[in-house]
């Protein structure tokens, strides 16, 4: 059962379609919850890069999420340490699935490729797959409509 979404914009600081989205999501969670009993957090990632209007400011955020980086010591990476905040938020990602506080995490982003819509996810991931296949099935998505792409890394990466 799904009862926990959270929204993230703002991984990368330039890419301010998320960071709209989330906000949005924000002003209708409670929304969601009376209609859908769904809770939906919002969560703009990488703040201080969004203030800046840049990428990232020491490290590109997508690189502190694996494990083994969350478990390290702080390293006084300001991507590095609101990973972690993150991690807390949601998870964290090292115990089990059903003791996470968020049951499926989004993390928007942009690009000025011609790409259309694209969900990229990890192949063993049925959950995501199952939202990809209904969103595919209902929604008319414009352009180059809507590609899914797996990504693939090991166990110890995820």
């Amino acid at each position: 059962t799904i009862a926990h979404v959270a929204v993230l914009g703002g991984t990368h600081g330039n890419e301010c379609s998320g960071v709209v989205v989330s906000k949005m999501v924000e002003h209708r969670s409670a929304e969601y919850e009376t209609q859908y009993s769904l809770k939906v957090s919002a969560i703009t990632s990488n703040p201080e890069a969004v203030k800046r209007n840049v990428r990232y400011c020491e490290t590109d955020m997508n690189r502190c999420f694996h494990k083994r980086t969350l478990n390290d010591p702080p390293v006084g990476v300001l991507e590095h340490a609101r990973a972690k905040e993150i991690n807390a938020l949601l998870g964290p990602k090292d115990v089990e699935p059903s003791e996470r506080r968020v049951h499926l995490a989004l993390d928007l982003h942009n690009t000025t490729a011609n790409t259309g819509v694209v969900l990229l996810m990890h192949p063993k991931d049925v959950l995501c797959h199952a939202v990809a296949a209904h969103l595919q099935g209902t929604l008319d998505f414009p352009g180059n409509g809507l590609l899914i792409k797996c990504h693939t890394c090991t166990r110890r990466e995820w």
